[in-house]
C-alpha cells in the first residue's frame, strides 16, 4: 500500500507540473527582394513563438539562399545571434522571450548578365511562403513552385506578391530566378576587353595574311641595285 501511495503521489505531481515551454519557427515565411548593381538584395522574415512564460534559448538553421555571399541581422536579432554553420548556411542562436517575435535577416547574392538565382532548401515544412518584389522595378520572377498572388493581399501595395501553390516540404529544393537586374559595369568591361582582344587578334592575322611577298631576287635588286 505504501508503494501504491507513493506511485499515486508521483503521478499526480507529474500531471500537475507545468508543461515544458516549446520554442518553434512559425510555418509562415516572407522574403522581400530588391535590385542592386550586379547584386540581388533580400530580407528573409519569419516568426519565432515561445509558448512558455519565461525566456528560452532556441537554435535553428535559417533558410537563406545557397548563393548568399553576405548577410546581416535586421529586425529581432543582433549580429552575435547569427553564425556560419560548419556545413554552410547560417544558424540562429538566441534567447527568445515569451510570445511571438518577428525575425528579419538581410542577405545579398551576386547576379550575372541581369539574372539572379536563389536556391532555397527548407529545414521544416512551410505552409505559407510569400515572395515580394517591387512592382515598378522591371524585375521578372520565374519559380516553378510559386505563382503570382493577389496584389490586394500584399502587405504593401508597392510590392507584387508570389506565393507557394503547395506546402514546401523539408529538404525540398526551391529555385527562384529573377531577371531584369541592372548589370554590373565590371562585367561589361570584361566583355568589352574580350571583344577588343578578339579584334586585335583578327587584325594581326589579317595583317600577316596580306603582307607583301617579295622574292629574294627582287629584294636583292632593291638592296644591291
Amino acid at each position: 500500500m505504501k508503494y501504491g501511495c507513493r506511485f499515486t503521489l508521483l503521478l499526480c505531481s507529474l500531471l500537475a507540473a507545468p508543461a515544458l515551454a516549446a520554442v518553434s519557427v512559425t510555418p509562415r515565411h516572407l522574403m522581400i527582394l530588391r535590385e542592386g548593381l550586379g547584386s540581388l538584395y533580400g530580407s528573409y522574415v519569419f516568426g519565432v513563438f515561445n509558448t512558455g512564460d519565461k525566456p528560452e534559448r532556441f537554435k535553428t538553421p535559417v533558410m537563406l539562399p545557397k548563393e548568399t555571399d553576405d548577410f546581416s541581422a535586421q529586425e529581432g536579432v543582433e549580429a552575435g545571434d547569427l553564425t556560419l554553420a560548419p556545413g554552410g548556411g547560417v544558424t540562429l542562436d538566441k534567447e527568445f522571450p515569451p510570445g511571438m517575435q518577428i525575425v528579419s535577416i538581410g542577405f545579398r547574392t551576386k547576379s550575372r548578365y541581369g539574372r539572379g538565382v536563389l536556391t532555397l532548401t527548407p529545414t521544416l515544412a512551410i505552409d505559407s511562403f510569400t515572395l515580394l518584389i517591387p512592382r515598378l522595378s522591371g524585375l521578372h520572377v520565374s519559380a516553378p513552385k510559386l505563382a503570382i498572388g493577389d496584389a490586394s493581399n500584399a502587405p504593401d501595395p508597392q510590392y507584387e506578391p508570389y506565393i507557394n501553390a503547395s506546402v514546401l516540404q523539408s529538404g525540398e529544393t526551391v529555385t527562384i530566378a529573377v531577371d531584369g537586374l541592372p548589370e554590373d559595369r565590371s562585367q561589361i568591361w570584361i566583355v568589352g576587353a574580350g571583344v577588343a582582344a578578339m579584334l586585335l587578334l583578327m587584325a594581326g592575322f589579317l595583317a600577316w595574311r596580306t603582307r607583301p611577298h617579295i622574292t629574294s631576287d627582287g629584294a636583292a635588286t632593291v638592296l644591291i641595285g
